[in-house]
């Protein structure tokens, strides 16, 4: 049971890091991609 909660919290915190730091990566992406929109929609 132990060594599950340590596992289950391990995969967490992994899960966790690896979120942040796609977000990190993709959020100016996305950011770029809406602003390619907006000049799109506001340019048509």
């Amino acid at each position: 049971m132990v060594f599950y909660c340590i596992f289950c919290f391990s995969f967490n915190c992994q899960f966790i890091f690896i979120f942040t730091f796609a977000n990190k990566r993709i959020s100016p992406i996305l950011r770029h991609f809406k602003e390619k929109k907006g000049s799109v929609s506001t340019h048509s």
